[in-house]
């Protein structure tokens, strides 16, 4: 009878586990009013028209108010101009990126700097979703990141005297478009990336749900070290073994094989990315205060330690593997460390096997017919799921991908069924 109620009791256990990891940053949640209206207030004011390459008057509106807000945080601010910058759909554009500096009070020649990156313009794809082509606003994809960015400089001006580096800031114009504003910088005003030793880039692929570390820069050791002084961390190295292969990149993939960095990204919910959907009706106040929670403490302690002012503070020599495991945050091995941990488990999964034969629990013929079946079942689940969903997306009107497919309708519910 119990055997019966054996697999219900698994599929309970698995979607506890599943919540549990998803909503653990949310579960201390604590409501920064102040922070979060300051966020808010920003991200109403980027979002309030689109502003992709396709709307020039309104990303000038949003550059105008980004360059007011770093100057009243007392930032050195330059715009930085680039002209007959081609777009796929073959026009040339005029883009502008925002480049801001502020100093710590005992300024030298060998002074380090963090790189703040987001990007200000909206993109100009047109809807999947709706016959009316209308386009995101950019409320999360990349208000979020703008907003973070201000409110993060805002809190860390309170501890200016303690600075040991300095910040700098790079709104760039034209992400969307093959990240040309960041090769533009790159390729032009090299002088940004002098003496930065550390980048945070923040982005969003949807706009609710934890804001996920998926990407760092390669030999992270020291990296997630740093992290680990966040508040609420959420990570795991196999999101940038996965983003790798995926076809999407960020400012932060021109950069992050230079510069030791961070890559931040809220991933819930793509039927809200890159559409009309993206706006500021649908904010999530749980998500901004994640952002900020994890980068504040990460920056804070990384301006006000001496011994970040080395050029190679976080140059480590190696990968660790980590990833989250409430309650007890992010946990970081070693590769050498997590092949023992591996190798031991096969061990005693090998031995356990050996044991249960030689006491007679099972026999030989029967355990290879009973992992035929498992072999068997799995790759007819396999093959069935990847068939449902081809048969769902042409149904959807869309090109199915095994990667990538997006804008399927009530794709959430699919999958739980």
């Amino acid at each position: 009878m119990k055997k019966k109620y054996t697999p219900f009791i698994l599929i309970f256990l698995l979607c506890v586990t599943f919540w549990i990891s998803w909503s653990y940053p949310f579960i201390k949640f604590r409501n920064d009013e102040i922070a979060t209206g300051h966020m808010l207030k920003s991200i109403e004011k980027i979002s309030h028209t689109p502003h992709s390459f396709r709307n020039p008057k309104e990303r000038a509106m949003v550059r105008s108010y980004l360059t007011e807000q770093l100057q009243k945080q007392g930032a050195q601010v330059q715009l930085f101009s680039y002209d007959s910058i081609p777009t796929r759909t073959g026009d040339s554009v005029r883009i502008t990126n925002i480049y801001a500096r502020l100093d710590p009070k005992q300024v030298h020649d060998s002074t380090q700097y963090i790189l703040f990156l987001a990007h200000y313009d909206s993109s100009g794809k047109t809807s999947a979703l709706t016959p009316d082509s209308t386009y995101s606003f950019g409320a999360a994809d990349d208000g979020y990141g703008l907003a973070v960015i201000l409110e993060t400089v805002r809190r860390l001006k309170q501890t200016h005297s303690e600075w040991r580096q300095g910040i700098k800031v790079l709104f760039t114009d034209l992400e969307e478009e093959h990240m040309a504003g960041m090769k533009k910088a790159l390729e032009r005003n090299p002088e940004i990336f002098d003496q930065v030793n550390f980048a945070i880039n923040i982005e969003a692929r949807g706009v609710k749900g934890p804001a996920l570390l998926f990407e760092t820069s390669p030999r992270n050791e020291k990296l997630m070290q740093l992290y680990r002084v966040a508040s609420d961390t959420y990570s795991y190295s196999l999101t940038s073994a996965v983003y790798r292969v995926m076809p999407n990149y960020t400012d932060f993939a021109c950069i992050r094989n230079q510069i030791p960095g961070l890559n931040f990204a809220v991933i819930d919910n793509l039927n809200y990315y890159h559409t009309e959907q993206d706006q500021f009706t649908n904010v999530s106040e749980k998500s901004l205060n994640h952002y900020l929670r994890q980068i504040t403490p990460i920056t804070r302690k990384y301006l006000t330690d001496p011994y970040f002012s080395a050029p190679d503070a976080l140059q480590g020599k190696r990968d660790r593997i980590f990833f989250l495991f409430p309650p007890f945050g992010t946990l970081l091995f070693s590769i050498t460390t997590w092949k023992i941990i591996t190798y031991a488990i096969i061990f005693l999964f090998g031995f356990t096997l050996f044991l249960l034969r030689k006491n007679k629990y099972i026999c030989r013929r029967s355990l290879l017919a009973k992992t035929g079946i498992v072999f068997s079942v799995t790759t007819g689940i396999i093959i069935a799921g990847t068939g449902i969903a081809y048969a769902i997306t042409h149904l959807a009107g869309r090109v199915y991908n095994p990667i990538l497919t997006l804008y399927v309708p009530f794709d959430g519910t699919i999958t739980i069924g």
